[in-house]
């Protein structure tokens, strides 16, 4: 077996391997925005947290968990209202604890 070893100066100048520090700089900015529309809606202010959201290419990219379908759609609209928002992937589960748990 043989390992080719490409010289980096031939591997930067790729597209594909081409960072583009504006394009993160504007995904960090959506996020941050994005985060500020969940602390500043009544649903999930100081709960912010429980959702993990990720922003690339205009998706929105959603996990956690809600105790109610409810706050789930709610989530949903409020991520459709986000400026720059294309797409979202809303992979939030609904847990609905039973009357004994409490969250």
């Amino acid at each position: 077996m043989s390992i080719v070893h490409e010289p980096m100066n031939e591997l930067i100048d790729q597209p594909w391997l081409a960072w583009d520090d504006s394009k993160i700089a504007s995904e960090k900015q959506m996020l941050q925005k994005w985060h500020e529309m969940l602390e500043s809606s009544g649903y999930f202010r100081g709960r912010s947290h429980c959702i993990q959201s990720r922003f690339r290419d205009g998706v929105l990219r959603l996990n956690g968990i809600v105790p109610t379908w409810y706050l789930k759609q709610i989530l949903q609209k409020l991520a459709a209202q986000c400026p720059g928002v294309k797409r979202i992937s809303n992979q939030v589960q609904v847990f609905e604890p039973s009357p004994e748990i409490v969250i």
